[in-house]
């Protein structure tokens, strides 16, 4: 599961959980489906807000020990070595209902 549909059900159990309601027993996929409607909506406000994710760069390559020294991370061109990438808060534009 990518990090923006982890946030996304994260808003959505933690609104289900504000209102008294336990995700994984009390809720039908039709309530299911309406906290995660007003996830979207939150998301789609935030995202046009410019906030983004900070992830872990998919391309580094680090080096933990050697020889029980530190040697810390190949160079890396698409996070400039910082070993962190910003990606948008969610992937497509959700379409307000």
């Amino acid at each position: 599961m990518a990090i923006q549909e982890e946030i996304r059900e994260g808003i959505a159990r933690k609104q289900a959980k504000f209102d008294d309601w336990d995700w994984d027993t009390q809720l039908s996929k039709v309530d299911k489906g309406m906290y995660l409607r007003y996830a979207d909506k939150l998301l789609s406000y935030l995202h046009s807000q410019g906030v983004v994710v900070k992830v872990k760069c998919p391309d580094c390559e680090w080096s933990q020990f050697v020889g029980g020294e530190s040697v810390g991370m190949t160079p890396c061109h698409t996070c400039n070595s910082t070993g962190y990438i910003y990606e948008p808060l969610i992937t497509e534009v959700i379409k307000e209902g």
